[in-house]
């Protein structure tokens, strides 16, 4: 069985121009995820009756995510599955008008745990771009250094470079470790805005009992938390 996503009366004239954006964001956020790992999955899950969210898998031990218009067709309760190689040939080829995207094969069980939930996080804090963007620079400059034939050191991605808390609460801390940041760097999540979009240029960090979400202008990065029950597709 395939992977569709049906989207009849989901698009209509006024909202075509923002499909087409949604549908080319999430394209070029998946064509970096196949640059780190050609085996890379999509994972789709439902939001309500007009969108979908496209998490994809890194070899950086976490998980992005991306939303689209359309909703997914015959989606059990944590989605389905495809090769992101699939169905990245759909979604840079859409156009207006079409009323369905085929993603190809359905494979379910290679994916590894189940996907991130839409609910039960809580907001920890907020994170200027600016801050995001320097501390991936930093940590390419110490790549390039210290890195093997495998690529990012690994030391780099188990390595806590930002801890954020909520107001006085040190309880309520979230440290983002290496692997989170060079997510939303090497997948451009966070990239430098354009004057419109200057009063966003911030991430959002909020957790889960075993998630930790970062939210972005462009998509979003989940990465399990230490303790928690949270699994996600290796390499492949």
């Amino acid at each position: 069985m395939g992977v569709t996503i049906d989207l009849q009366g989901t698009i209509d004239s006024r909202s075509a121009t923002a499909a087409v954006s949604a549908m080319r964001r999430a394209g070029a956020v998946m064509k970096r995820a196949l640059v780190m790992d050609p085996g890379a999955l999509v994972r789709l899950s439902a939001v309500g009756e007009r969108s979908t969210d496209l998490f994809i898998s890194t070899p950086l031990g976490c998980v992005a995510s991306v939303r689209v218009p359309g909703q997914v067709v015959g989606a059990g309760s944590g989605g389905t599955v495809a090769y992101a190689s699939d169905a990245l040939e759909a979604i840079v080829a859409f156009e207006p008008g079409q009323q369905t995207l085929d993603l190809g094969a359905d494979m379910d069980l290679m994916w590894v745990g189940s996907p991130p939930p839409q609910q039960g996080f809580e907001l920890i804090d907020t994170v200027p771009g600016d801050v995001v963007r320097g501390l991936h620079a930093d940590m390419a400059t110490e790549n390039e250094a210290n890195s093997g034939p495998m690529g990012i050191a690994r030391s780099l991605l188990e390595q806590q470079v930002l801890t954020v808390q909520r107001g006085n609460d040190a309880t309520a801390s979230v440290a983002l470790e290496g692997r989170t940041i060079a997510a939303l760097g090497g997948l451009r999540l966070v990239p430098e805005p354009g004057e419109k979009l200057r009063d966003y240029d911030y991430v959002r960090v909020s957790a889960s009992g075993s998630w930790i979400r970062v939210d972005a202008l462009v998509g979003s990065v989940y990465a399990p938390r230490p303790g928690g029950l949270a699994r996600v597709p290796g390499p492949r």
